[in-house]
This record gives C-alpha cells, sequence and structure tokens, in this order.
C-alpha cells in the first residue's frame, strides 16, 4: 500500500475544521486524537471505495501566538496517533532544545523561553520510518500565577489564573494536610498527619504517595529543588529526600522539643522552628541540627529565610525574631499584636508578610524595624501565607485571600465550599 503523508498547518480550529470537511468526504472516519499543547493526529481508511493511503495531520500547537497555555517549568504533553500502530517499534522524540524521549506518548518540560520545533520519528517493523513536526512556543508565567492551596480532609486545590479560578485535586487521602511546597508550577509537596506525604510532578493531575517512615504529625516542609526536601513535625521528626520522595530519610534533631516550621534555603542550610522558643539550623544538609538561642519560651508556629543569613521566625503571643547573621543572634522585633502568628513569607531581606488568628496581616518592608498592620477583612484565623513578591501574595484558612498591591488590599478567593486550608504555596 502506496503511503502518503500529509502535513498541514492551521491558523485556527475554524480553518482546520473547515479543511476536515472536504477531506473526509467519502472517507470513513476512523480515528482521531486531539491534544491542546500536541499533535493533532488523523488517520482514514477506505475512502471513495478504494483503500487509501494513511493520511496524518498535524495542526500546531494550540496558543502557540500567546503562550497562555504553554509555559517555562509547566510539564508539556505528547501523543503520536498513527494507523496500523502494531507495526511501529519505536518513536523517537527531539523536542528543539537540547532534550528528548521515546514512546507513542511522552512529555517534556521547557527551562528557557522561546520556540522550538518539536519531532518525532516514527520507525515500523518493515524499517520504513516517518518524520513529523510542529512547533511550540513557551511563555513565562506571571508572578503568582499558579499555586497551591491544602488542607482538611486531604484537600488539594490549584490555581492557574492568579486565582480567579481554583480546582480541587485528588490527593488519594483524606488525612489533614499541613503544609505544601513547590518549586515550579509542577512539583510540590504536601505533608500532614499521620505522617502523611503526598508529591506531584505533573501539576496536581496525580498526587503520588510516598512513605515517610513515620506516623507523627508533620507540621511543615520545604523544598529548594525537584529531588531535595525536609519535612517536619511532632516527635520531635525531621525527614529528608534526596531523591524526590523515593526516600525519606530520619535525621537527628538538636532539641526535644516539637516541630512547626521549616524553611530551607539550598540543599544544605535549613531552619526549623517549634515549641519552647525552639529554632535548630544545619548547614550541612542535615547531618547535625544545632539549637540556636532564640531569647523566647514562646512557641514558634513558622519560619522563612531568604538565604544562609536572613530570617524571621513568628509565633504565640505576637512573638516575631529574625536573624541577619544565620542565627548567631536572634532579635525580637514589635509585631504590634498579641495575636498567635502561624505563617510567615519573606521575598528578600526586609519584605515580609505575616498571617495568624483572628484574621490578623502585618507587613514589613524595612526588615522588621517596623511591622504594620494589614486590614484582612476576615475575622477567621489565617494558618499560611505564601508570596512570590513585594505586592503578590496568597493567605489561606476558612477560605483564602490575594494580594497584588502588596497588602493595600487583600481581596476573597473562592474555593466553592467552604474549606479549612493550612498552607499555601505560590509561583
Amino acid at each position: 500500500m502506496k503511503r502518503v503523508w500529509h502535513f498541514i498547518r492551521f491558523s485556527s480550529l475554524g480553518v482546520m475544521a473547515s479543511a476536515l470537511v472536504g477531506l473526509l468526504q467519502g472517507c470513513d472516519y476512523r480515528e482521531v486524537s486531539i491534544s491542546l499543547l500536541a499533535l493533532l493526529l488523523l488517520s482514514f481508511t477506505s475512502c471513495g471505495g478504494q483503500v487509501a493511503s494513511d493520511a496524518i495531520l498535524i495542526t500546531r500547537i494550540q496558543n502557540i501566538v500567546d503562550a497562555s497555555n504553554a509555559i517555562i517549568a509547566t510539564e508539556i504533553s505528547f501523543n503520536a496517533v498513527v494507523s496500523n500502530p502494531e507495526n511501529v517499534i519505536s518513536y523517537t522524540w527531539d523536542f528543539g532544545d537540547g532534550g528528548g524521549g521515546s514512546g507513542k506518548s511522552t512529555s517534556h518540560r521547557y527551562t528557557t523561553t522561546g520556540t522550538f520545533t518539536i519531532t518525532v520519528v516514527i520507525t515500523r517493523s518493515d524499517g520504513t520510518q516517518e518524520t513529523l513536526t510542529t512547533t511550540v512556543s513557551l511563555g513565562t508565567t506571571t508572578p503568582g500565577s499558579v499555586a497551591f492551596a491544602v488542607g482538611s480532609d486531604g484537600t488539594i486545590f490549584n490555581t492557574v489564573n492568579g486565582g480567579t479560578t481554583w480546582n480541587a485535586q485528588s490527593s488519594g487521602t483524606t488525612e489533614f494536610f499541613q503544609a505544601v511546597s513547590c518549586v515550579n508550577a509542577n512539583t510540590c509537596v504536601a505533608v500532614g498527619d499521620s505522617g502523611t506525604i503526598r508529591r506531584t510532578i505533573n501539576g496536581g493531575t496525580t498526587w503520588n504517595s510516598q512513605i515517610s517512615g513515620t506516623t507523627f504529625t508533620l507540621r511543615g516542609v520545604s523544598c529548594v529543588n525537584a529531588n531535595t526536601c525536609v519535612a517536619v513535625g511532632n516527635g520531635p521528626t525531621i525527614l529528608k529526600t534526596i531523591n524526590g520522595g523515593t526516600t525519606w530519610n530520619a535525621q537527628v534533631p538538636g532539641a526535644p522539643h516539637a516541630l512547626r516550621g521549616v524553611s530551607c534555603v539550598n540543599v544544605n542550610t535549613c531552619f526549623a522552628v517549634g515549641f519552647n522558643g525552639t529554632i535548630l539550623n544545619t548547614a550541612n544538609g542535615g547531618t547535625t541540627w544545632n539549637a540556636q538561642a532564640s531569647g523566647t519560651t514562646q512557641q514558634f508556629q513558622a519560619v522563612s529565610c531568604t538565604d544562609a543569613n536572613t530570617c524571621v521566625a513568628v509565633g504565640d503571643s505576637g512573638t516575631i525574631v529574625n536573624t541577619i547573621n544565620g542565627g548567631t543572634t536572634w532579635n525580637a522585633q514589635a509585631s504590634g499584636t498579641g495575636q498567635i502568628l502561624l505563617g510567615v513569607s519573606c521575598v528578600d531581606a526586609i519584605t515580609c508578610f505575616v498571617v495568624g488568628d483572628s484574621g490578623t496581616i502585618v507587613n514589613t518592608i524595612n526588615g522588621g524595624t517596623t511591622w504594620n498592620a494589614q486590614a484582612s477583612g476576615v475575622t477567621n484565623t489565617l494558618f499560611g501565607v505564601s508570596c512570590v513578591d513585594a505586592i503578590t501574595c496568597f493567605a489561606v484558612g476558612t477560605g483564602g485571600l490575594k494580594t497584588i498591591n502588596g497588602g493595600a488590599t487583600w481581596n476573597a478567593q473562592s474555593f466553592g465550599t467552604p474549606t479549612s486550608l493550612r498552607g499555601v504555596s505560590a509561583i
């Protein structure tokens, strides 16, 4: 049978539909596979009463102009649908950036912007090959466009449009999630009660269970890349993975008190905080964790570090302390509130946001010399906050809030149903 390959590019789905009407006249439709951000491949048989050639049509990846659905660090899926796939022995993909893949279906994440030519070479059992190509243009995400929020009953929500819509995701558990940490739009780790750990590498399409080796509640997690994360909790418990969670290894805490929060700035340097004014630090990847003098016995709830020297820890009775020398000294700061402070997010050495009981939000833009109260518009407890820059933050509690102007206004986020959320991580 003579095989003819047609390579057709369309400017829109409407143009494509018009073209297909003419092409399909007299043909029996056999298979259509349409995948946004992928290849559109069609095959036909019995055209005009004769045995027809296989026809493969490739349309450009959708949204190639504005790249609204094609962004760096986001996994893009590709699928080669061909007639007589039983005769295909291999699919070899070239993504145009030095990366490659194999298999009928594959995926790829681009790390730079630009336009790339995607090629798949299909090899059949008789040795013949066909080469299919298309292009994709990659843009960047707007800061704060992607975020994940976690909470009660295994709840996980995700937004990819800055909170305009939040979509529930299936976590596979009803355990209470306490915290989440994301390194990009695809890769996140959520931790919670009974030692629960879930991880996604595809933006939450699937969350996979990981073995923590503990039944203690895990209260905090901090990931510095796709492979390296540290989780802390009751016990006290410190766990670390360097292989994306395939294994989580217990580390020896430098104090006997339960831990509530952790912040890592690189694979070696992390700070953890907890009960009785506990602050721990490691500079060697957790081989040793050393206690630091916080100057208080208040219970710390959270910590945020922007580099190996600069951190802010927050806790009960409006407690805020900071260090600018890696914890050699921790200095008390006046928060202006007596509320329990439960979450903190610092974007640089001088700009931080803190949330807590009774809808409390305080902010500093001068490294904590002054902390200023902001109007949250809510009275419920806010448990977590995540900022991507000095003006864009999400806060969560019973529902959520977002600011895009540095906290001058905080606007409510809709999750569909009343939900108790504990942690949030924005990209």
